[in-house]
């Protein structure tokens, strides 16, 4: 009983002391690891950002060449333009 009792007390000493010392890099390690997160997860938000912007760009500008393409091609689908064949008519 006294031998159980002691190693238990020596254990706790020793349990208290590894958290003083190790109290410190523990938290240095800890601000360090959440200064790694937050700056990986500002860079890929950022990503997806850039990312959807230049898919929302993209779209515009196909919708916009749809547009166009509207515009200049003529409808019966044999890809003559429609707007120049009539500038040369009038």
């Amino acid at each position: 009983m006294i031998k159980n009792n002691k190693l238990g007390e020596n254990a706790t000493k020793l349990k208290n002391t590894l958290s003083k010392n190790m109290r410190p890099q523990l938290e240095q390690f800890g601000a360090f690891t959440k200064n790694a997160i937050d700056k990986n997860l500002s860079s890929l938000n950022e990503e997806l950002k850039r990312k959807f912007t230049d898919s929302e760009n993209e779209k515009e500008e196909s919708k916009s060449n749809d547009q166009n393409e509207g515009e200049t091609y003529d409808t019966s689908g044999n890809r003559i333009f429609g707007k120049v064949l009539e500038d040369i008519t009038k």
